[in-house]
């Protein structure tokens, strides 16, 4: 076939995919308009129950019971598109999810939507669709680019996310459960029937007056043992490559614990006036992540946040190790969100080994210096990449440190054991985020406080404007487990952000700590965590709540001289 032949083909090709995608885009775009319709009459008619019922009942449409105090909305999809389910179930399944995910938005950000109908249409264009707003990621571009190179990536299309390798974590538990040193030993009960693998789930009460734990029942149930040996032991890090080790260990104190998967994307605003100049381009506001830098000068790995903010810092300093010598570098954040999702909430990191095994190795293109880590497991192998971060946009990179001046002399400083860390998270960090559930927005729940005095701390919450305090409070006993020093009496009370503070003494408690001689420190109005793992010595940060509005207030200041610079720039030119 002549090349002038195959030219025109490609012509006639390119312009029926134009003619289709445009088809598509209008078709997508009137999908849109009509989901936020449906939302905007069912408002309307949801105020009156019995006239819904009547509606379904009359379609034939069988309605059911939900738990918890969200709506229904499959009903209402088969009512409206009058879909057979027993063809396109998935569909009613993800329409009523996204009225449900847009029902969300539109109760809890109600002030920000004057025009209700249009705001909530360009919402869903702004996220870049029904699957985005419902919380499901699109394939990034990195991804794109790692597939074309051939790496192989994990589906999650179809399965759960957590499917992959699942049997083999399982497998693994079991064999670690059966050799690993018993915490205590109980004598047989006549009720406690073990399984196949003589293991027993037991519940058991803790009795306060004899500090005895009472045996209530038992059960051996094999999806039950599990979810216990999920739940119950630890990663099994002593096979763990140590140059993987290191970086899972480094994140984990600031990655979103699994409990709180389902609230990720409240952890992360969008930055209000840092802007990014896409390819095309448009602009977009740069979302706030967490960043991994890998400082070779101080040899040193730094946890923070981009675009700069205030937020919480750690400073993680290798005993042995030395991953890079050079300039600093940036971990791709692709990648940081996929082992912390995978290797560290899924449990996967003793399943993968990592090449090489104490550094990272250089695997640079033609346009970008960047490092790296080849991870192989049985059934799956990927690269993790680290960037030149001077060659990457200052807004991805530079993030705040914690200050290496000299310390200021503590106003008060808690020394703990590890137990007593977890039991903070426990009765008080856990029992917060289970009253305040996704409402992390709330005007009151933007901050708590902590204090301690000479027998407790203490997390105050529910903050009341008027009265200029706090309304609630969870107290944790120093007991056996912990000592507190306190220097300065007139200042053992400081006020924290909770998207940071919780996040941060949830996740310390779920690493390997190598030392009884924890350090949890207030400075300045400030707190300062110190610990350790056998790879490393950790210090974290928490700045004080006043920083975080004193930082907004600054970036609105310099976006707003911008702006005017930008201005007078424009009509200097004219």
């Amino acid at each position: 076939m002549q090349t002038e032949e195959l030219n025109q083909r490609l012509t006639q090709l390119q312009g029926a995919a134009d003619s289709q995608t445009q088809a598509f885009e209008s078709s997508r775009d009137k999908l849109y308009q009509n989901i936020v319709d449906t939302y905007l009459w069912w408002r309307e008619a949801s105020k009156d129950g019995a006239y819904l019922k009547s509606l379904y009942k009359d379609a034939g449409i069988r309605t059911r019971a939900r738990g918890g105090n969200q709506p229904n909305f499959y009903p209402l999809v088969r009512l409206v598109w009058n879909i057979d389910i027993t063809q396109k179930a998935s569909t009613v399944s993800d329409w009523a999810q996204s009225l449900l995910a847009l029902h969300e938005t539109a109760t809890e950000d109600a002030a920000k939507y004057s025009n209700m109908r249009s705001d909530l249409i360009n919402h869903i264009h702004d996220l870049g669709g029904l699957s985005e707003l419902r919380g499901e990621k699109r394939m990034t571009e990195n991804q794109l680019f790692a597939e074309e190179d051939g790496e192989e990536l994990e589906s999650t299309r179809g399965k759960k996310s957590s499917s992959t390798g699942s049997d083999e974590i399982i497998e693994t538990k079991k064999q670690q459960a059966k050799s690993v040193a018993a915490k205590a030993k109980l004598k047989a009960f006549p009720s406690a029937i073990a399984n196949t693998d003589d293991f027993v789930v037991i519940l058991a009460r803790r009795n306060r007056h004899t500090n005895e734990l009472e045996v209530v029942g038992s059960n051996y149930n094999d999806d039950l043992i599990e979810s216990a040996l999920l739940a119950c032991t630890d990663i099994d890090r002593a096979s763990v490559t140590p140059s993987l080790r290191l970086i899972a260990e480094a994140i984990q104190p600031h990655a979103v614990p699994a409990k709180l998967e389902k609230y990720r994307k409240k952890f992360f605003d969008e930055s209000k006036y840092i802007e990014r100049i896409q390819a095309d381009g448009t602009k977009e506001k740069v979302r706030e992540s967490t960043t991994v830098l890998v400082d070779a000068k101080n040899n040193e790995i730094i946890i923070t946040k981009t675009p700069r903010k205030a937020s919480c810092v750690t400073h993680v300093k290798p005993k042995k190790l030395k991953l890079h010598s050079g300039s600093t570098l940036v971990m791709r954040g692709s990648d940081r969100s996929w082992l912390e999702r995978e290797l560290l909430n899924n449990q996967k990191l003793p399943l993968y080994s990592a090449e090489p095994v104490d550094t990272l190795v250089e695997n640079s293109t033609d346009t970008h210096t960047r490092y790296s880590l080849q991870l192989t497991a049985s059934n799956h192998s990927r690269k993790i990449f680290f960037y030149d971060a001077d060659e990457m946009p200052s807004e991805t990179v530079n993030g705040l440190r914690i200050d290496v001046s000299p310390q200021q002399e503590c106003s008060w400083e808690i020394t703990a054991y590890a137990q007593w860390l977890a039991e903070l998270d426990a009765k008080c960090v856990s029992q917060w985020i289970d009253q305040i559930k996704s409402h992390f927005n709330k005007k009151h729940n933007q901050k708590v406080g902590i204090s301690v005095d000479t027998d407790a701390l203490k997390l105050w919450w529910w903050w009341d404007e008027q009265k200029s305090d706090y309304l609630k409070c969870f107290t944790m006993p120093f007991g056996a487990d912990a000592s507190v020093q306190i220097n300065d009496t007139q200042n053992t009370t400081m006020h924290l952000h909770p998207k940071d503070a919780m996040l941060l003494f949830t996740s310390i408690p779920t690493l390997p700590l190598a030392s009884h001689k924890i350090k949890v420190t207030g400075i300045n109005g400030a707190l300062y965590i110190d610990y350790e793992t056998d790879l490393a010595t950790y210090r974290s940060w928490l700045p004080q709540y006043e920083m975080y509005e004193t930082l907004a207030q600054e970036q609105k200041q310099l976006h707003k001289a911008y702006k005017a610079a930008q201005r007078a720039a424009a009509k200097k030119a004219q």
